[in-house]
Parts: structure tokens; C-alpha cells; sequence
């Protein structure tokens, strides 16, 4: 489910179309990064997953989540937990971005492959969409 489309037309019902029985899927802007990251939250456990192009460390993980994502992400699971806290863990184990443009690219690569429930930490991007002359 692509929550962010609950978050824009229908903010008031999100506990009711968020409500932590499906997995949930999205795709974030970092406004202050201007930088995409995917999030995910599984079934298994209460925990989001961040898949961040951009952090190589855990030192970098902590740095990168800013405010305004911190925000983006409570507002949309802080409903499903009881003491309003919301446990998010970064996955650092992802092909690492060198350049300025492809997060974008990456983050819908990481979403096919967790829909498809594949590991995106196999996810090469240059090897997938590079193309010789």
C-alpha cells in the first residue's frame, strides 16, 4: 500500500487505512537532503525500515534522520503504537550512491524488490540499467 496517497487525500482516516495488519511501502522526500529514501513497515515487527542510498554508516544513518523525515514518518505509523513511538532502524547493507541524481531511481528499484519480497541489498543499479555504446 503506497500510504503516502492516504497522507495527501484522506490525513484524518490514516489509522484507519494505516492500520498495521498489511505491510506498508513508501517512497519519502527529504526535503532538506532533497534526497528520496524508501521506508517500510513489515509485519514481523513494530520497526520502519529506512533504505537510504546515502547512509554508508550507522554514524551516517543517525545523522540522516533529520526533523522533517522524522516527522514524515511518525505522522504516518505513530497511530499503530500505544505509547505513540515509533522504533526505525536503517538498513546501511544497500548499493551506496555516488552521484547526485540517481536516489530516485534506486528507491523505486528497492520498492519493486520488497514488494516482490526480494533482498534490495542484491540490487545493483548500474549493472541493471547502464547501457554500452
Amino acid at each position: 500500500m503506497l500510504a503516502i496517497q492516504y497522507i495527501a487525500l484522506d490525513p484524518q482516516n490514516l489509522d484507519r487505512l494505516i492500520t498495521g495488519k498489511k505491510p506498508v511501502l513508501q517512497i519519502l522526500l527529504d526535503q532538506k537532503r532533497e534526497h528520496y529514501v524508501l521506508v517500510e513497515r513489515t509485519l514481523i515487527d513494530d520497526i520502519v525500515v529506512v533504505f537510504d542510498s546515502l547512509a554508508t554508516s550507522r554514524k551516517k544513518a543517525r545523522d540522516a534522520l533529520n526533523h522533517g523525515l522524522a516527522e514524515q514518518i511518525f505522522n504516518m505509523f505513530k497511530h499503530l503504537s500505544l505509547t505513540k513511538e515509533v522504533k526505525v532502524r536503517y538498513e546501511i547493507a544497500i548499493e551506496k550512491q555516488d552521484d547526485v541524481w540517481s536516489c530516485g531511481l534506486r528507491t523505486v528499484a528497492y520498492i519493486t524488490c520488497r514488494a516482490f519480497d526480494r533482498n534490495p541489498q542484491w540490487y545493483r543499479v548500474f549493472s541493471n540499467f547502464c547501457f554500452s555504446n
